[in-house]
């Protein structure tokens, strides 16, 4: 009996917390069972019973059921759910009246239970769920795949049994996979309840390993999870390969299809498959379904030497499907009055995550909110996203689940209401809250576990910072699940992702024995979370090389391993360690990396050395690697360096790829505010905001428009308020704050930012620059010119502060009137070559 209930527990403990109520009962026969059945009717939706040999012989399986009451409850569209608990069970087994809810070849695992009932709950179209999706407009996508199927049996005479399916994020790839199975392959009735397994985007080989042994066997002791690690990582390739398909059969045997989704990690950096993804396709067994969700597409000439396989990319939904959508959400979601223009349909650009979310922000807001003319916005998509996460969006336990889901991969759904009850929120308030996320597509659920859209996650940390006490409760809770595996002898793969990027949130080194367990796939999230949120804090970026290095004991991919060299690379330029960061970008010439150009051009742009930084960002940009960030740096380079004629050539050419990005509209700020239009940099700030790339660029340019403005007090209290904040860049906000106070008078608060940035050994010409501007309010140019003087290589605003300098000294009363009209001359012709520059424009240092 006690086995028994333990198994049961370990079922409802994968069920996805928050997407439905879940209540769990034992009944000692059958007439209570009925009784209990009939009572709850009105609340429940599905019924699922636990069948045992030995609950064979209770007394209420012998009970047989009135057929009356029966129908009654049948006919409300309630499911009854019987699953064998061993592999003794049988149909013949099981009184008359449970026999036709039998469900076969669900598996016999708690894991494999759990899935199957989940994959009830969210059935596209028909799933019990709130949160289950609704597929509209994928009939014609259907159609395609079928025919391209259709086509490779033809030309093969093998039918396909791997899908690979690509596209843009936010359109429904993973829907339509769920939904094609559903339908095209509706012969095999189990495939849909099979697992999707999200994986880094640079995974590798051992991540998909590590992610199939998690699905099956969820709970191993700790000592056994490092030994098949090792084991596995100690194989040959091929006999790798062979491992991972021996795990497919485990889905496969029950008649499920597997589905694996990373936007990048099946391939290396020039696009081509890495070398163990044709292999592991093509042995794929004909017995085995399997999905591939990726952003990058294989070559087709690689396609078609691979019998079994099958790619197709994902379109865009059309305009009607994306206004049929829309109103479906809007019924789901009780919109009233709900209406959307053919406007705001076109510019949402078939993407179903953007159209759910419009929907939502119009139950929030008001349908008036999508009224507005999308050719005034700068990019609806990204508009829609950003407004959807302010402030006034979002209830406190949607703020909450969202601050805890920022800042892990994913994290299952029991621990993360667990931390909200203890924070003040009911099992009720989770729920509705979760419900919400999901259907305006700004919470991912996936099995158990949650996870916040990648599209809005540090746009979510800028515009909400997470309580301090919230994050605190987040850690202990996910100490304590952690130390209670620990003392059952436990490992608990659904808790070490999280539990390694909080060690990493925290600044603290991951324990010693649990090394050997972190996947190539999440070490690279892990150094790009952390190099994103602290790009100017030295104990972050010190911490992001320390972790860096744990890769050198490590086997992965060439593609992982530049990823994880290159974030330690820059995390050392950023740092002033020009000499160590040559030593890394040395080592990956040696190897032909294709990122070396970029980061050698990148150190060189950061050491003011812009003529070799310029041809080295050419090379960059002809080779298209890192090319958004590669034209972004040569762009830097051509304004510091004077060269404007070459600079909108570049950024003329490159147009369409600079149109949406964040960086960009920054940096067309900073030329906005240099020449004083400032109706246009306010209006391009306000638009910046709402990009879910912003990572705080938009209130640094607030706060320098303020000051342009000679709004000297209002920027100093903005800068006050942004130090501090999640994700903020307090370096830059200190070096601004710097200047603004020393115009305002307050020279205490600048000699302390000025103080904080000498801390710093990367920015010393910053430093100068900030000494030199308090020295001139101090009415001291002439030691600010000198100063000024010493700096190496003089930068556009150092030159536009000299001249402010000169002006100074020029109103100085003992400065005679001819060597004051000199040193106007001088300035005024300063300020005409250097036009384009900002004096306090620290952001591009």
């Amino acid at each position: 009996m006690l086995r028994r209930r333990k198994f049961v527990s370990e079922v409802r403990q994968r069920l996805p917390t928050g997407l439905a109520y879940f209540y769990q009962k034992s009944f000692e026969n059958g007439k209570r069972l009925l009784e209990e059945m009939e009572r709850t009717v009105q609340d429940a939706l599905v019924f699922v019973l636990f069948a045992s040999k030995i609950g064979q012989q209770s007394p209420w399986v012998g009970f047989e059921i009135d057929q009356a009451r029966l129908q009654q409850i049948q006919k409300k569209n309630h499911r009854i759910l019987v699953f064998p608990t061993d592999r003794e069970v049988g149909l013949s087994d099981l009184p008359e009246w449970l026999r036709s809810h039998w469900i076969a070849r669900a598996g016999w695992s708690a894991p494999d239970i759990a899935r199957y009932i989940t994959g009830v709950l969210l059935e596209p179209n028909v799933g019990v769920s709130p949160g289950a999706v609704r597929v509209i407009g994928r009939g014609k996508t259907l159609d395609r795949l079928e025919q391209i199927a259709a086509d490779n049996y033809a030309r093969t005479r093998v039918s396909p049994n791997v899908y690979f399916l690509t596209g843009f994020r936010g359109i429904g790839r993973r829907t339509f996979a769920s939904y094609y199975i559903r339908n095209a392959l509706a012969a095999d009735a189990n495939l849909a309840f099979g697992p999707t397994l999200p994986l880094s985007a640079s995974a590798d080989l051992v991540d998909l390993f590590q992610a199939l042994r998690t699905e099956i066997t969820p709970v191993l002791p700790a000592d056994v999870a490092l030994k098949e690690r090792q084991a596995f990582e100690n194989l040959s390739l091929d006999t790798q390969i062979a491992e991972i398909i021996r795990l497919i059969r485990h889905f496969s045997t029950l008649g499920q299809a597997v589905t694996f989704v990373s936007a990048g990690g099946f391939f290396e950096d020039r696009g081509d498959p890495k070398e163990w993804v044709i292999p592991l396709l093509s042995g794929v067994p004909n017995t085995a379904t399997i999905f591939l969700i990726s952003n990058r597409q294989i070559p087709p000439e690689v396609i078609q030497s691979i019998g079994n396989v099958v790619q197709m990319r994902i379109e865009e939904l059309d305009d009607k499907d994306i206004r049929a959508l829309m109103i479906r959400t809007a019924e789901r979601l009780r919109v009233q009055n709900f209406s959307v223009s053919d406007e705001l349909v076109r510019a949402i650009g078939g993407h179903a995550d953007v159209a759910n979310a419009a929907v939502r922000l119009s139950a929030i807001k008001g349908v008036h909110i999508l009224e507005r003319d999308p050719r005034q916005l700068f990019n609806i998509q990204t508009t829609i996203l950003g407004e959807n996460i302010e402030g006034n969006a979002l209830t406190e336990p949607q703020k909450k689940i969202l601050s805890l889901l920022s800042w892990v991969p994913g994290l299952n759904g029991d621990l993360l209401e667990k931390v909200l009850i203890s924070d003040g929120l009911t099992s009720e308030e989770f729920i509705i809250s979760i419900e919400n996320l999901i259907l305006g597509c700004l919470v991912v659920a996936t099995g158990s576990s949650f996870s916040i859209s990648p599209a809005i996650r540090f746009v979510f940390r800028r515009f909400n910072i997470t309580p301090p006490t919230l994050l605190k409760k987040f850690s202990q809770q996910l100490s304590r699940e952690w130390k209670a595996a620990e003392t059952k002898g436990e490992f608990r793969n659904d808790l070490f992702e999280a539990f390694v990027f909080m060690h990493a949130l925290e600044g603290a080194a991951l324990p010693p024995e649990l090394l050997p367990l972190l996947t190539p796939g999440t070490l690279v999230d892990v150094l790009r979370e952390n190099y994103a949120r602290g790009k100017d804090d030295p104990k972050i970026l010190e911490q992001v090389i320390r972790w860096g290095k744990l890769s050198d004991q490590m086997k992965m991919s060439e593609a992982t391993r530049e990823e994880v060299l290159s974030t330690v690379a820059r995390a050392n330029i950023r740092l002033g360690k020009y000499s160590d960061a040559d030593k890394i970008i040395n080592a990956m010439s040696s190897k032909g990396y294709r990122s070396v150009p970029f980061l050698r051009g990148h150190s060189f742009r950061r050491q003011r050395n812009y003529a070799k930084a310029i041809d080295l960002l050419v090379e960059a940009t002809r080779d298209r690697k890192l090319n958004r960030s590669a034209v972004h740096e040569l762009a830097l380079a051509y304004k510091k360096s004077g060269r404007l004629n070459e600079l909108r050539k570049l950024l003329t050419k490159h147009e369409e790829l600079i149109r949406d990005s964040a960086m960009f509209a920054d940096f067309q700020i900073g030329v906005d505010l240099a020449r004083n239009d400032l109706v246009a940099a306010e209006q391009a700030i306000n638009r910046l905001r709402r990009m879910p790339d912003d990572t705080g660029q938009s209130d640094l340019r607030l706060a320098q428009l303020l000051m342009r403005r000679q709004n000297f007090k209002e920027a100093n209290q903005l800068l006050t308020r942004l130090i501090g904040r999640d994700g903020s860049d307090n370096l830059r906000i200190r070096s601004i704050r710097a200047v603004c106070a020393a115009r305002d008078g307050d020279f205490k608060m600048a000699q302390q930012d000025i103080d904080f940035v000498s801390e710093f050994p990367a920015w010393s010409d910053a430093l100068a620059h900030l000494k030199a501007s308090l020295l001139i309010e101090q009415k001291r140019p002439g030691e600010a010119r000198k100063l000024l003087d010493a700096i190496a290589t003089k930068g556009p605003e150092e030159w536009i502060l000299f001249a402010r300098a000169l002006d100074s000294e020029a109103d100085l009363p003992d400065t005679l009137l001819v060597d004051a009209q000199e040193l106007r001359r001088r300035a005024a012709e300063i300020r005409a070559q250097y036009n384009f520059a900002l004096e306090y424009d620290f952001a591009e240092s």
